[in-house]
């Protein structure tokens, strides 16, 4: 009876010093990876601006030069923007839309590669592009939401 009890009591505290030793030594990292590290495919180019090694963006689309955090770039509709402006008030990112810059279509094809179905882009605080998101998607904008926080908390 009493190896009953000692078995009990060992498989309810293993499942508890594993958790624990997770908890504390244990890293949850996700990263967000670069597009165009490489450089831009020869098929996206519209004409020459892009150099062979990694592709960052100029600095004549953003609206604040010392980026932060994350940026936010958004070619669609602004009904989709609203959710991320409830969820990171105070947080150091920016939304441009492109709709806003004289010479929209350029940019969202030539620098952005902004192509149907994705109505946004989200770039680091080194104008690196991270990432591509269709904002009428609930998938791709609650991605968006995990990847900003991430963003927005690495950087």
């Amino acid at each position: 009876m009493k190896k009953k009890y000692i078995f009990l009591f060992l498989a309810l505290l293993l499942p508890i010093l594993v958790f624990l030793f997770l908890k504390f030594f244990g890293r949850n990292e996700f990263d967000i990876p670069i597009q165009f590290v490489n450089g831009v495919p020869d098929s996206l180019q519209c004409e020459a601006l892009h150099s062979k090694g990694q592709y960052i963006l100029p600095d004549s689309i953003f609206k604040v030069n010392t980026l932060m955090g994350a940026n936010l770039i958004v070619g669609g509709d602004e009904s989709f923007v609203s959710r991320l402006k409830e969820d990171f008030t105070g947080k150091d990112w920016q939304i441009i839309f492109t709709k806003d810059m004289t010479d929209s279509l350029k940019i969202k094809n030539c620098i952005l590669f902004l192509k149907k179905p994705w109505t946004a882009v989200l770039v680091d605080n080194q104008k690196r592009i991270r990432g591509y998101y269709a904002l009428h998607h609930r998938d791709d904008m609650d991605r968006l939401i995990v990847e900003m926080a991430i963003l927005t908390k690495k950087y």
